[in-house]
C-alpha cells in the first residue's frame, strides 16, 4: 500500500495510526513503531522508513555491533 509522504514524519508518534478505519475493535492502539523506534534509540541504533504509494513501505533498522562480552 504504501504511506503518504505527509504522514512519515507522524508514524513513530504513539497512537498514530496511519488507517483511520482501524480502531482498538478492529485491532491495534497505534503503540507499536513508537515502542520500536524507543527500544531501537535505547540500544544506540537509528530506524528509518522509506515508503512508496501503491507499492509499499520499507523500515530499516541499524543497531550498534559490539563485540564486547559481559
Amino acid at each position: 500500500q504504501g504511506i503518504p509522504d505527509e504522514e512519515i514524519d507522524l508514524i513513530f508518534e504513539p497512537f498514530y495510526r496511519v488507517e483511520k478505519s482501524r480502531n482498538k475493535d478492529t485491532g491495534g492502539y497505534g503503540l507499536g513503531l513508537s515502542l520500536c523506534k524507543t527500544i531501537i534509540e535505547e540500544h544506540g541504533g537509528t530506524i528509518s522508513v522509506k515508503s512508496s504509494m501503491g507499492q509499499g513501505t520499507r523500515f530499516s533498522l541499524l543497531l550498534p555491533y559490539s563485540s564486547s562480552t559481559i
